[in-house]
Formats: structure tokens, C-alpha cells, sequence
């Protein structure tokens, strides 16, 4: 959901209209249909995020995430504020400068944060330190809009190792 200024079929194109995203023991991967990064894998066995614009690409881009960025940010937890699919969740409000993230998340789809710690970019091991969950609902609020994901629906299942594979065959290129 959207709802500013900026033009809607940019940020349609930028981050996508829906995402699906896997966890397993310290691996992510998430799969948009967004026109650039529509495939992203972490994997805590190294500081890299992995991004393809789509499984077709000859290029993986490797970002070092263990970088920080620069800015301080305020933390705030609040409990119970809302129920998304059936479960009860806290919300981690996030403000660094003008930028404020809300994340809706549940005690009970637990993540370990310390596969994290070396993700400092973005701050994303604090943030994992404070929810020790995945997220059902991220709100960024900027100055000139207001960006809602919603999760629509979770299912639990097994995955293989190897479903969080860079794919072979691509030239790999550090940026």
C-alpha cells in the first residue's frame, strides 16, 4: 500500500508489488516482482547480501553489509499493538532523521538474531537483536510518502540448503 507524493509506478517498479521471502538457520532469501534487486539472498556464513534483477541475469552484485551507515537511530518497542494473520504483535519503531520504519512482528515466528550480527548495514543486526522475529508488517514512513508491506500469508515448510545457492554459472561482482 502507498499512499504520497512520488510517482506510484516508479516505486511500483523500484520495490515491486509482492515479495515472498524464505528464512532457514541464518539464510534469507527474498523474490519481488520489482524491475531492479528482485533477488536477494543473505546468508550468515559470510557479510554479503546477494542481489540478481531477476533468475535470468549473468551478474550476481555481492554487498558488503557490515558497514554501517552512518546515521543514529531511536528505538522503541511497544506490545500487543496489533494481530496480523492470527497473530498478536509488537511493533519496533525505528526513526533515523526524517526516516521512520515500523516493523509489526510476533514472539511466536522466531528468528535467530545472532545469524545477524555481522549484517550492521542499515542496522539490521540491532533491529533483529530487539524483534528476534520476522516481520508481518513494515511501515517507512519519509517525508513525501508512506510505504506499507503487509504479509499476506505464511506458510512453514521445509527447505533444502541448497534453495538458498547463489545460482551457478553467474559472474559474481563486488560492489
Amino acid at each position: 500500500m502507498y499512499h504520497g507524493k512520488k510517482d506510484l509506478q516508479n516505486l511500483k517498479n523500484q520495490y515491486g508489488t509482492k515479495t515472498i521471502t524464505y528464512f532457514k538457520n541464518g539464510f534469507y532469501k527474498d523474490s519481488t516482482n520489482a524491475h531492479s534487486a528482485a533477488i536477494q539472498y543473505w546468508r550468515s556464513s559470510d557479510t554479503a547480501a546477494y542481489i540478481m534483477d531477476s533468475m535470468n541475469s549473468d551478474t550476481v552484485l555481492k554487498v558488503f553489509v557490515n558497514g554501517g551507515h552512518g546515521h543514529k537511530s531511536t528505538y522503541k518497542t511497544e506490545i500487543n499493538t496489533d494481530t496480523i494473520l492470527g497473530y498478536v504483535c509488537n511493533r519496533l519503531t525505528i526513526k533515523t532523521g526524517s526516516i521512520i520504519r515500523k516493523y509489526y512482528y510476533s514472539n511466536k515466528l522466531k528468528l535467530d538474531a545472532k545469524y545477524y550480527d555481522n549484517y550492521t548495514y542499515s542496522n539490521k543486526n540491532e533491529i533483529m537483536n530487539q524483534m528476534e522475529s520476522a516481520y508481518l508488517k513494515l511501515e517507512i514512513i519519509e517525508e513525501d510518502y508512506k510505504f506499507t508491506v503487509l504479509a499476506t500469508e505464511i506458510k512453514k515448510r521445509k527447505l533444502a540448503d541448497s534453495f538458498f545457492s547463489i545460482p551457478s554459472g553467474k559472474s559474481i561482482k563486488n560492489i
